[in-house]
């Protein structure tokens, strides 16, 4: 799909998403030491809202392809673009964590898969629910009633067979995937009109929670289920006022500079948010077995560490162009068809 066809707003979106998620990381591993940026101001902004807006949009990317092709079809297609560039870049997590401190007395085997099924939880996350929004197909479950309900109650259930964390988050986020698999059969240029005439009140509101946020309601500490119903309902709430609002603000910023070259080449890296997210977690865990922060920094301010966080992320941009001048790897690494005659 060339660029021209693509949804470019989307595209810019998913860009920056994806430096927000960097920049956290830069925040976590380079400015602190210990465990000091849960409370950071910046930190903690980027945490209330950035996960659960990136689900929203993979549900809805979701249910367009699901108009498109066949419950199976899209499973299998999920199935291989996302579980395969997991299995290979977990694996490359484990080899890294042996070769840099040895392991006495492991099975090699069992960590390296432990290590596959405990890493990069938001592409798991949007490979369950992928897979389960399929099923809902499958199963003719069209009622948007239904459907709200079945996200809602997810977030409820308490998971009492499980420590994964993997499966964990997945159920925390999946009401965030049903909101966006819901809102893409709506006329989402009614709703941003609305959300630009209130976009006071959502910013106030926005404001509220952003104070009543605490480090204890991070998915990281807490889980949403029925047993948590206060931090359940403030990360729904949150999530959402708080999407609304960076949605509502980069879409106006868009319409301002869509032609702008920054603008552009923020979507261009939104194109490659799975294959950035791979690389750069695998960067932050090699980089937290060998950089220690000796005391918690503060001469530079958080927001600047955006400015790394870009850097890092555009070379890791085009590094994704050179592995995708390969069929091979591009398809192992990165998830992407091969083509006949590509090479």
């Amino acid at each position: 799909m060339s660029m021209k066809d693509r949804n470019i707003y989307a595209d810019f979106l998913k860009g920056l998403l994806i430096l927000l998620v960097v920049s956290g990381h830069a925040i976590q591993y380079l400015k602190y030491a210990g465990v000091g940026f849960w409370d950071d101001y910046v930190y903690k902004f980027i945490y209330t809202f950035h996960m659960p807006l990136f689900i929203g949009v993979s549900g809805y990317f979701a249910y367009s392809s699901l108009k498109r092709k066949s419950a199976g079809k899209f499973i299998w297609e999920r199935l291989y673009t996302l579980l395969i560039p997991l299995i290979v870049w977990g694996s490359i997590m484990a080899t890294v964590d042996i070769a840099i401190s040895p392991h006495r007395d492991i099975d090699v085997w069992y960590y390296v898969f432990a290590t596959i099924i405990s890493s990069y939880w938001f592409i798991w996350a949007v490979l369950i629910h992928s897979v389960l929004a399929g099923c809902m197909k499958l199963l003719r479950i069209t009622n948007r009633y239904l459907i709200a309900l079945i996200g809602l109650l997810s977030m409820l259930v308490p998971l009492f067979f499980t420590s994964n964390v993997v499966l964990a988050f997945t159920k925390d986020m999946f009401c965030f995937f049903i909101i966006g698999y819901l809102l893409a059969s709506v006329d989402i240029s009614k709703l941003y009109a609305i959300c630009k005439k209130y976009f006071l009140i959502i910013v106030l509101l926005s404001a509220a929670c952003y104070l009543v946020w605490t480090k204890e309601d991070l998915i990281y500490f807490t889980p949403s289920d029925i047993y948590h119903l206060r931090t359940a309902i403030l990360r729904l709430f949150t999530g959402i006022i708080m999407s609304v609002g960076f949605l509502t603000a980069t879409y106006y910023i868009y319409e301002l500079a869509a032609k702008k070259r920054f603008t552009g080449f923020v979507a261009k890296l939104g194109t490659e948010t799975m294959g950035i997210y791979l690389i750069q977690g695998l960067a932050c865990f090699t980089v937290s077995r060998f950089y220690f922060v000796e005391s918690s920094g503060h001469f530079m301010t958080s927001f600047l560490y955006f400015i790394p966080a870009l850097i890092v992320t555009t070379a890791i941009y085009y590094l994704i162009k050179l592995i995708r001048k390969n069929k091979f790897t591009a398809f192992f690494l990165l998830g992407k068809k091969i083509m006949k005659g590509a090479g």
